[in-house]
């Protein structure tokens, strides 16, 4: 089995002094707890195209549609899924899970630390956050264009129009997304693709706003 970095401290992304931080962190919350899942699930013959709700289980995350309609994943056909992001990684694979019990042909764009996990590959379209520079707007530009010839080919494309995890002002109030990117917008128009919007309710607790 091959050894999997469970780290979102990045060489590129982040300095020496960053990285450190990072891994403190993930430490302290649970980063070898999440090791020890992972290398216990690996140990089986999993269906990969079940791993998004296999590592629900694993975890005891449970979800619910608490609104009136139930949420129906056309069999085939270019679909485009856009979600606030309150959760963070939760939030993905969620709808990963979701997608996965219908359909094998979808994609979900995320940050692209994400690809460590080999049973992820197939379906992430990496996003660079790394900067400005050439290699990170190059990177970008390719992972929008693969978006883009992914719905073409009428396949599924999950995505967050923030880009980033939502945010509460204060502890009563309502975790709210950044501006949402317009490229989603560019998607739909430049595809004619269908449109699935999910809403998740809730918000990180103090730790994280921390």
């Amino acid at each position: 089995m091959n050894k999997v970095n469970f780290s979102y401290a990045s060489d590129i992304e982040h300095s020496f002094t960053q990285r450190l931080i990072i891994k403190t962190i993930e430490i302290v919350t649970g980063k070898k707890k999440l090791e020890n899942l992972y290398n216990q699930y690996s140990k089986d013959n999993n269906n990969p195209q079940a791993f998004w709700s296999d590592i629900l289980n694993v975890m005891n995350i449970s979800f619910k549609n608490k609104s009136n309609n139930k949420i129906i994943i056309p069999k085939k056909g270019s679909l485009m899924i856009i979600a606030n992001h309150p959760f963070g990684i939760v939030d993905g694979l969620i709808l990963c899970s979701i997608v996965s019990k219908v359909r094998n042909d979808f994609k979900i764009m995320t940050h692209e630390t994400l690809k460590f996990l080999p049973q992820l590959d197939k379906y992430i379209l990496p996003v660079d956050f790394s900067g400005n520079d050439k290699t990170t707007i190059k990177n970008n530009i390719k992972t929008a264009s693969n978006a883009k010839k992914h719905l073409e080919n009428n396949g599924v494309l999950i995505i967050f129009p923030s880009g980033s995890v939502s945010i509460a002002k204060s502890l009563k109030s309502e975790a709210q997304d950044d501006e949402w990117k317009s490229f989603p917008a560019k998607l739909a128009h430049q595809t004619s693709t269908d449109i699935l919007p999910i809403y998740f309710d809730g918000k990180n607790g103090l730790l994280f706003h921390l």
